[in-house]
């Protein structure tokens, strides 16, 4: 009876071994981490981070991809040269941010692509943003909204607009149009402000000034700060910037559309991945909020401007 047992209990060891050695050699490989690098126009800004960089880091993490950055370059070719060997170098798929129209990368590079903050489809490309022209149909509406007196808009942009900042712009007009409200633009070089000073000192019944660019927002809140020629002058703008938020707080700005930058560079990786494993990936939502001083510290908008604090 003990020899049966011993004899069974021996059995049963070599038929675990057995079966252990045959799951070692036919089981699945492990998947190794995706490799995946954005190319976005700035990795940082002027305060140490980037939103939309934030965004894609913190899916990297949740989802395991190996993800690493660069800033866009301002030649096509070399910027396909540059695609080129990542793909050499095992990179499985891109995320761009284009500055201005986006280059042909589709007839050089292979592997997949998203763009982000781009205002359309290009050569079948998936495009991860907000809904821009919204954001600036909002602003228009509420900007108008908090007046009764009749006059123009002074619209300030850029001499290039990025892609969502010129949807912002459509999105401007559609408000103005409808309100029957006329506006004037006034086109300026980057930190080249000092002629629109002018022209404010000698014009000064504008119902509001909008700025098309972060950049110029902000230049526009030091100058109202320091020039008492439009101190009372109603300023509004996009983008996002510790900045920005502080002039909201202190009153130099009275709205800011702000786009979910966390949300549009979260959902891109989730896009991209989907793209690369061929498997379904659901694409979380992204707001756009119009800030003012009076609902700055709203909980729900702090989330969106403070999202890894949350």
């Amino acid at each position: 009876m003990k020899e049966s047992i011993k004899n069974f209990i021996l059995i049963f060891s070599s038929m675990l071994f057995l079966l252990s050695l045959v799951y070692s050699f036919t089981r699945p490989k492990s998947q190794e981490a995706y490799q995946f690098h954005a190319y976005l126009r700035n990795t940082f800004d002027d305060n140490g981070y980037n939103v939309l960089k934030q965004g894609m880091e913190q899916a990297a993490n949740d989802y395991k991809i190996e993800l690493s950055f660069s800033v866009m370059e301002e030649d096509g070719e070399q910027q396909v040269d540059l695609l080129k060997q990542e793909v050499e170098a095992g990179v499985e798929g891109f995320i761009v941010e284009p500055k201005q129209e986006p280059f042909d990368f589709n007839q050089a590079i292979t592997v997949p692509f998203v763009y982000v903050n781009q205002q359309e489809l290009v050569d079948q490309i998936p495009v991860v943003s907000a809904d821009n022209h919204q954001s600036g149909y909002v602003l228009g509406k509420e900007m108008l909204a908090t007046t009764n007196e009749q006059g123009r808009v002074l619209v300030v942009r850029p001499k290039v607009l990025y892609s969502e900042n010129s949807e912002n712009y459509v999105g401007l007009q559609q408000a103005f149009s409808e309100q029957q409200v006329a506006f004037d633009e006034w086109i300026i070089e980057e930190g080249q402000i000092d002629s629109l000073i002018q022209h404010l000192s000698e014009k000064k019944d504008y119902l509001g000034i909008v700025s098309l660019s972060l950049e110029l927002s902000e230049a526009l809140g030091k100058a109202k700060k320091q020039e008492k020629t439009f101190e009372n002058q109603a300023l509004y703008g996009f983008g996002l910037s510790n900045q920005l938020l502080n002039f909201i707080e202190q009153g130099v700005f009275q709205g800011v559309g702000v786009s979910n930058q966390f949300a549009v560079g979260y959902a891109a990786v989730v896009q991209l991945m989907s793209q690369v494993s061929g498997e379904y990936q659901r694409i979380p939502g992204i707001d756009t909020l119009f800030i003012t001083k009076e609902n700055l510290f709203d909980t729900d908008n702090q989330k969106l401007l403070f999202p890894l604090i949350q």
